[in-house]
């Protein structure tokens, strides 16, 4: 029935996206709190508040993070909901222990449903950290599939990795992969 019924539902969903107001976003036309929510599992908090606040914060890059945004005593899940909604992008920092952490998929799924509804893609993955292939879900190898940035320990990679990521925060675009 699905597969007979195939360009209906095709002709159906183009006209919904053509007047639906989600359909090409323009970033210039909707004003954001914060430029971007990062998103992170604790134990790469390290790298996190030395490394990347650092440098987004000295590019005038606004950011929101859990440990230093979130006001005590609220509801967590609100919050997350919230902070991501009014940030234009959401930055995954992946590693082991991110696919590990319920909070981070959380974090990683309303990001994901942001794309649905707005029809633009805010989310800018950073593969910090190698996991296992085992550990990706759909939802995350539909994420990769279209972007990422691999963080790197060569001098000369990490000149790169600021710039593509810098460039993305400030004025959106596409991100290739970076390459080690």
């Amino acid at each position: 029935m699905a597969y007979k019924c195939r360009w209906k539902f095709a002709v159906a969903w183009n006209r919904f996206r053509k007047y639906s107001k989600f359909t090409n976003v323009d970033l210039n036309e909707v004003v954001y709190e914060r430029d971007a929510f990062i998103c992170y599992n604790s134990s790469d908090s390290g790298w996190v508040c030395h490394d990347l606040l650092d440098h987004l914060d000295s590019s005038g890059i606004s950011t929101v993070i859990h440990h230093r945004d979130f006001l005590p005593g609220s509801v967590l899940e609100e919050t997350i909901r919230e902070s991501i909604d009014r940030s234009r992008f959401t930055v995954l920092v992946l590693s082991p222990d991110f696919l590990d952490s319920n909070w981070c998929r959380l974090e990683m799924h309303v990001a994901r449903n942001r794309i649905i509804s707005e029809g633009r893609d805010v989310i800018v993955p950073i593969i910090l950290r190698e996991f296992p292939t085992s550990q990706v879900t759909r939802t995350l190898a539909g994420i990769l599939s279209k972007s990422y940035l691999q963080w790197t320990d060569d001098p000369e990679g990490q000149a790169l990795f600021w710039d593509k990521l810098i460039t993305k925060l400030k004025h959106g675009g596409n991100l290739k992969p970076l390459e080690n």
